[in-house]
């Protein structure tokens, strides 16, 4: 049975307990254990073109950043922007 695919734009705030994910087009939030098994297992669920923006934390991202773009995911390092 084929599958309905659609892009995807995610954003995700890392901590070290935690991913806090938003789906740019559904404006949906989901929590996540930053935890190995739990992203690849979450991630694998995505289909279509996912396009993921990360804000580099301490080391923190590099499980969903790594297991994304071992499935093909676009993956964007974003840097905070200081509000004056």
């Amino acid at each position: 049975m084929a599958k309905r695919v659609s892009e995807i734009t995610l954003g995700i705030d890392v901590a070290k307990d935690e991913c806090v994910v938003c789906d740019w087009h559904t404006a949906k939030i989901v929590t996540l254990p930053n935890q190995k098994d739990s992203l690849k297992l979450w991630l694998q669920s995505l289909h279509g073109s996912v396009q993921i923006a990360i804000e580099p934390t301490s080391h923190y991202h590099l499980i969903v950043v790594e297991e994304a773009l071992a499935l093909g995911y676009d993956v964007y390092l974003k840097q905070p922007i200081p509000i004056a």
